[in-house]
């Protein structure tokens, strides 16, 4: 008879910190999709690939509605090897990329070169701004606990549902984080955090006042 693993509390609290950080991450970006969709036009013209531009919007909504999901599934334990492997794959290449970013800066604020670093990353929407190097410590500090869950991704069981049980869960995570992308792409962000929100004053916020005398 096979034994049921139990998860240790250990793991059970990193594993919803790490899940709460990715739900908070793709939350932040899902209210305002279009200027997410703006930073990633930023990346691409950084890049020199501002051909993309086009499919800006389309890779906006996929990344927000793709990084909700794992928070999601990691945080009812469903398909926990897959989400895993995609925390893994998902931080690795964020990882290297804002490791470039924060050097590219630093070069060109100390040597003068320039290659066009977009300062800021974007990855809490504009709830919360970040420089490179910023950015490329919060990653270090979440591939830590990401790698913990990936190697002990066996001693996390599953949840106990139906193959249809899981899917309807997934299914609830992709539907609450689109009906807030599309919610907020058809009107104001739910929560704005960007200068231009109702009630901003742009004057003092945008237009230089003449130096006092």
């Amino acid at each position: 008879m096979k034994m049921k693993t139990k998860e240790k509390p250990w793991l059970i609290v990193l594993r919803i910190l790490l899940a709460a950080v990715f739900l908070f991450s793709g939350f932040t970006k899902a209210i305002d999709p279009i200027a997410f969709a703006i930073k990633i036009d930023e990346y691409f013209i950084s890049f020199g690939i501002g051909f993309f531009h086009p499919f800006s919007m389309f890779i906006a909504v996929m990344m927000i509605i793709l990084e909700f999901s794992l928070g999601f599934m990691l945080l009812f334990r469903i398909y926990v090897k897959f989400t895993s492997i995609m925390y893994l794959l998902f931080m690795l290449f964020f990882f290297f990329l804002t490791l470039w970013l924060a050097v590219a800066e630093y070069l060109e604020v100390n040597y003068g070169y320039n290659f066009g670093v977009v300062k800021d990353c974007g990855c809490f929407g504009k709830a919360i701004k970040l420089s490179n190097f910023d950015t490329f410590l919060k990653n270090v500090g979440i591939m830590i606990p990401t790698l913990i869950i990936f190697f002990k991704r066996k001693s996390i069981p599953e949840v106990r549902l139906t193959t249809f049980g899981r899917f309807s869960v997934i299914t609830v995570g992709v539907l609450i984080v689109a009906g807030i992308e599309f919610y907020s792409y058809r009107h104001l962000p739910i929560i704005d955090f960007s200068d231009w929100k109702k009630g901003a004053n742009i004057v003092e916020l945008f237009i230089d006042k003449p130096a006092q005398k």
